[in-house]
């Protein structure tokens, strides 16, 4: 990939996953609450649900993990520490063998 076109691919994921980890880690704190009846917005069977799907926490984990390593890339380039191309295989590698990680160990063990 041309280094203008890591540079817009790491810009834009980096600005939406920050936003979609902002919307979904609201939601997860509302039907917290929600569950336990602090708000007495929802009715609580249904913000339980929400709480304890398996697949939204899997979702921020995987945002968390690429949120995190794409802004400490950005760092990195801006302030000359590291290769462009070897920050970014790093960037993609270390994020992603994390969460592969977590997968098997969530439903494999």
């Amino acid at each position: 990939m041309k280094p203008q076109a890591q540079a817009a691919f790491v810009r834009s994921l980096h600005k939406y996953s920050g936003l979609l980890l902002i919307v979904l880690v609201s939601l997860k704190l509302f039907s917290g609450l929600e569950s336990h009846q602090k708000l007495g917005l929802l009715p609580g069977i249904w913000a339980m649900r929400w709480h304890t799907k398996t697949w939204i926490d899997l979702i921020l984990t995987f945002l968390f993990l690429f949120h995190a390593s794409y802004g400490i890339l950005k760092i990195s380039i801006v302030r000359g520490i590291a290769n462009r191309a070897r920050a970014f295989a790093l960037a993609n590698l270390v994020p992603g063998l994390l969460f592969l990680l977590l997968l098997f160990f969530i439903y494999v063990v």
